[in-house]
């Protein structure tokens, strides 16, 4: 079975809003309904750009299981704290020194193992996600771009310069293939 991803708390804040897709777009004014629609758009542009680089895009607490696990097996989601690392076994898995959850680096972005032998399951919690400071604008402005590509879509708006359409590219160095 494949390891099962999990949210434990929500995303702390978003790297996009209505507002920022309303500028990246050059909307002059907006009313209430597409506002809304611009923050819907906001909101699915972050989860595809982070689905897409499998990255958290913002902080949050996330969590795995593997119903076994024997070796070393990478764990998705990041950028990942050492703060908040815990793990917890089922049935009668031990926890051993050699065997706790560590950070090795993966293509330049800190990427959770865990390393062990367990047969009757083990669940690894982390805190995940970029904060507002690390946040690479390179992936800032994929969420815009998406975003603004979404509404277009939606609404049938054309903006005037060539806002749209590379979302992927800029997100491509930061996708992790593993």
């Amino acid at each position: 079975m494949p390891p099962v991803y999990d949210i434990v708390t929500p995303p702390q804040y978003d790297c996009i809003d209505n507002k920022a897709v309303a500028q990246w777009l050059e909307i002059p004014s907006c009313d209430e309904k597409a506002m809304d629609l611009l923050a819907t758009c906001a909101r699915t542009a972050i989860d595809q750009v982070g689905t897409y680089t499998t990255k958290s895009l913002s902080p949050r607490v996330m969590s795995v299981f593997f119903d076994s696990l024997d070796g070393v097996r990478p764990i998705k989601y990041g950028p990942v704290s050492e703060e908040g690392l815990s793990m917890t076994t089922g049935g009668n898995g031990v926890v051993s020194a050699n065997s706790t959850p560590t950070l090795d680096q993966v293509r330049g972005f800190p990427a959770p193992t865990i390393r062990g032998r367990y047969l009757n399951g083990v669940k690894l919690t982390y805190n995940a996600g970029y904060d507002v400071n690390t946040l690479p604008p390179a992936l800032r402005t994929a969420c815009l771009v998406c975003a603004a590509e979404l509404y277009c879509e939606l609404t049938g708006y054309k903006p005037s310069g060539n806002l749209t359409r590379n979302w992927r590219m800029l997100a491509n160095p930061y996708r992790d293939f593993r």
